[in-house]
């Protein structure tokens, strides 16, 4: 896992980075809203996968957007979240699991799904 409770995660102008190289369970502190996912060091290798989870200690409920992007490239259509739209974040603890696809004709693919309001 890479940073604790106590870090601080910034959305740069919205964006939130998150390198994949550091590990694949985040967990911070979020202190604004997320617009855009960007996901950095992802292997994009054809039939990959990578799960990243996100576990945010929202001490203020922020918002989840759709947008993002894998190693510096848009996604078409941005996350594609369970039940069909980006959570509602809370101000407890929220777990968001993503999982990046590359399938067999090249497409890479995000999915999303969370759980909310952990206390």
């Amino acid at each position: 896992s890479a940073n604790n409770f106590n870090t601080t995660l910034s959305p740069s102008t919205g964006t939130l980075t998150v390198d994949t190289s550091v590990g694949t369970v985040v967990l911070g502190d979020l202190d604004a809203s997320v617009t855009t996912w960007a996901f950095t060091n992802v292997p994009t290798a054809n039939s990959k996968a990578t799960t990243i989870t996100l576990i945010i200690d929202g001490d203020t409920a922020q918002t989840y957007g759709d947008a993002c992007n894998v190693n510096g490239s848009a996604v078409s259509g941005g996350v594609k979240w369970a039940a069909g739209t980006s959570p509602s974040a809370s101000n407890n603890f929220d777990v968001i699991t993503f999982t990046i696809v590359r399938d067999g004709a090249g497409t890479i693919n995000v999915f999303g799904s969370a759980t909310m309001n952990y206390s």
